[in-house]
Order: C-alpha cells, then sequence, then structure tokens
C-alpha cells in the first residue's frame, strides 16, 4: 500500500511538498527504471519549485531508488541527488526508511529535512483516511 502512495500521482499530490506548498502540487511518474517523475509545487508566495528524477531501481513493493534534482523561481538549481526508500513489514504494519544521499554540505542537506518533515507529516495524516 504504501509503495503505492508513493508512486501514483493520484496519491503524491495530496501529501508531497514542503510546508508552503499544501494543496499546491501536481505530479506526473513513469514508474519503470530509467522511467522519470517530475512535482511541481506553487508556495504561498507563489514561487514554484520544480522536483525531478529518474528511477535507478524499483522493487516493488519494498524499495524504489531515484535520482533527486530541483529548481526554484529565482533560478537557484540544487545539486543531484539520490533518494532511497525502503518499506518493510514490522508485526503487520510498514517501517519507511528515507535516505537522500550525496549532498555537498549541511547547508544544502538541511532544507532537504525539512521538507520531508512536512510532507511525511502530511503523508502520516493522509494514509489514515485512504
Amino acid at each position: 500500500m504504501l509503495f503505492k502512495v508513493w508512486a501514483q500521482p493520484k496519491h503524491v499530490a495530496r501529501w508531497w511538498g514542503c510546508a508552503e506548498a499544501e494543496g499546491n502540487v501536481s505530479f506526473k511518474v513513469d514508474l519503470r527504471v530509467v522511467g522519470e517523475f517530475s512535482a511541481d509545487m506553487v508556495l504561498e508566495s507563489g514561487d514554484r519549485h520544480r522536483i525531478w528524477g529518474a528511477y535507478q531501481e524499483i522493487k516493488e513493493p519494498e524499495r524504489p531508488i531515484f535520482t533527486w534534482s530541483w529548481e526554484n523561481t529565482n533560478v537557484f538549481r540544487g545539486k543531484d541527488t539520490l533518494v532511497t526508500l525502503t518499506f518493510e513489514d514490522h508485526d503487520g504494519k510498514t517501517k519507511m526508511t528515507l535516505v537522500q544521499q550525496l549532498f555537498d554540505d549541511p547547508e544544502a542537506r538541511d532544507p532537504h529535512g525539512e521538507g520531508w518533515g512536512a510532507s511525511l507529516d502530511r503523508l502520516a495524516g493522509y494514509l489514515v483516511h485512504i
């Protein structure tokens, strides 16, 4: 179930994005190795953030691995990184682990933690209702 909530646009658009993008996200996905995904977020300020990447590995329902690139309205482009998600069964519940790597320094890494935190909080709330 959790794998599909990460992979299907109808679900992802409901929970993805930083705190300032709540409800203003579009998501496209081609779920296959070398298939691409993209997310466009409009923040409360009107700024846009675009995220895209390509799947490096897909092992449904346990693990997708994908590249992560992003840019914003101010023409800032972050360095490409790699995201690995794992979903493990633990007594009928799913444990999810998210690792994003290949950052140059903590200043580049830390804002991603904030963004993922907002997304994962919304994901938890969304899972209660589906």
